[in-house]
């Protein structure tokens, strides 16, 4: 029987999964890698630590069985830009889609291209963290590197170069980095040219889950892999997880719960909305289209390691606490509740109290369902539409329980928690043939459970508490800001 290998480089480590024709997971593996936070705020990683801990990955995942698989896919984090040789090797470190220092270069993107002409191009709204600002920001601190450069990547593109020897990404990806010109389907010439830079230093574009080649031969000596095994262009990780999720149809929103919060949903045609909601050409056809809500799970995260708190306990303390108010989680994000510093005033406030430290605990995931709520006004979807969530907040039947009764409905959770790395399986297997198409692997690989619906009751009290939460904010349901779509991203 032939295996499907799914290849995830995430913002913090690498997962591999291993699946078979009939959609059962064989083994997994992972493998963390650093970020470096320099004083200012920049963020960088190396993107030679992508690449060995790809290697530790799939060497723990296919151990006993590397002659069986058939086909791999990739799925990648999204944003973080380098330069390299003409053969593939950094110039420099890569800026990850987590440094957000290019203020100055976004502001002048927007001013000379315009805000509107460039989100209406690639999907995207110009930030701090797009790609297209940080490769401004290299033309002018990093000018000899930036001259020297063949080649600039983000990190799909410098994995496919090491595993296939070829240069090539994909519309989602390009269209993250603010390069790609959805309408015109080729790379965006105007921003290109405003950057310095031209077509002949990008990857070659090419449709996620098309067949690029196979493992070249330095590859496969270090995967410890066969070189014939087939290796499909990848998609960002997002777009991944709308596959692994089974999200593959209008009419269902994907709750993706990572080190930030999106949005996803897929669309008959790109959706433009005044707070920018992210719409690009979705791999099983149709249109994706994506929010980011911020760093959600990354503060949830922090506050409990503060105090080198168990998640699990936190929320069986939780059960039946009721907090003040809501708490939005993303630090950074305007209108929410309590304001920018009140996130950090909050926690030392609570460690003189165990109870406050819980009520807080809950009222973090309270934000976070209210702003999922928020946020999904914005996709326009049908009336009683569909709910998955997926990512490390299933895990806490808590925190999906409030998402439930916030949005008044029956929440089905992702049953492979690496829902990306089950997309880039999928491209494996679809590139391979053994399905037709990327909904009919979605059939049998996707597997979610419903859970029972809320109670009127709690549904009733939530609504409630979301009221409220909109009233302190000063927002209504649909006044949603780029900054809180976009922020990570």
């Amino acid at each position: 029987m032939s295996l499907y290998l799914g290849l995830d480089i995430g913002s913090t480590s690498v997962k591999a999964l291993l699946k078979d024709e009939k959609g059962v997971t064989v083994a997994v593996g992972r493998c963390a890698y650093p970020t470096s936070y320099a004083p200012g705020g920049a963020v960088t990683q190396d993107a030679r630590d992508w690449w060995s801990a790809s290697v530790k990955a799939v060497r723990e995942a296919s151990a006993g069985r590397e002659k069986d698989i058939a086909a791999m896919g990739i799925s990648s984090q999204g944003g973080s830009i380098l330069a390299a040789t003409d053969e593939g090797e950094p110039l420099n470190a890569a800026s990850s889609w987590m440094d957000a220092t290019a203020v100055n270069e976004a502001e002048e993107i927007r001013n000379t291209l315009g805000a509107e002409t460039v989100y209406r191009a690639c999907g995207w709204g110009m930030t701090p963290s797009a790609a297209a600002a940080k490769l401004l920001r290299m033309r002018r601190r990093e000018p000899e590197i930036f001259l020297r450069a063949g080649v600039f990547l983000t990190t799909q593109e410098y994995i496919m170069k090491k595993l296939t020897g070829f240069f090539v990404t994909d519309p989602a990806s390009a269209a993250i980095a603010r390069l790609f010109d959805i309408e015109k389907g080729k790379y965006n010439d105007d921003m290109l040219c405003f950057l310095g830079t031209s077509e002949k230093r990008l990857p070659k574009l090419a449709p996620a889950g098309e067949f690029i080649g196979t493992l070249k031969g330095s590859a496969a000596e270090e995967l410890g892999l066969p070189t014939g095994v087939k290796v499909m262009n990848g998609t960002h990780d997002q777009y991944c997880a709308s596959l692994g999720a089974g999200v593959t149809e209008s009419g269902e929103l994907l709750i993706a719960s990572g080190t930030a919060w999106v949005l996803f949903s897929v669309t008959g045609r790109p959706l433009f909305t005044s707070s920018h909601i992210s719409p690009c050409l979705h791999p099983a056809g149709g249109y994706g289209a994506m929010a980011s809500l911020g760093g959600i799970g990354s503060e949830v995260a922090r506050f409990a390691s503060a105090k080198g708190d168990l998640p699990a306990e936190l929320d069986s303390a939780a059960e039946k606490v009721i907090p003040d108010r809501a708490v939005c989680p993303c630090p950074r994000g305007k209108g929410f509740l309590p304001r920018d510093e009140a996130f950090d005033l909050l926690s030392e406030k609570e460690k003189a109290k165990p109870t406050d430290r819980v009520k807080t605990w809950r009222a973090l995931l309270e934000g976070a369902a209210f702003e999922a709520r928020r946020g999904a006004k914005e996709f326009k979807l049908p009336k009683g539409f569909k709910i998955t969530m997926s990512g490390g907040a299933v895990y806490s039947r808590l925190w999906v329980r409030i998402v439930s009764e916030t949005f008044g409905r029956a929440i089905s959770v992702t049953k492979e928690p690496d829902a990306p790395a089950l997309g880039a399986a999928m491209l494996a297997a679809v590139g391979d043939r053994a399905f037709e198409s990327l909904k009919e692997a979605a059939k049998t690989f996707s597997s979610r459970e419903e859970l029972l619906p809320p109670s009127p009751d709690a549904v009733f009290a939530m609504n409630e508490r979301f009221n409220d939460y909109l009233k302190r904010s000063g927002k209504n349901e649909n006044d949603l800001s780029e900054d809180q779509h976009n922020i990570s991203r």
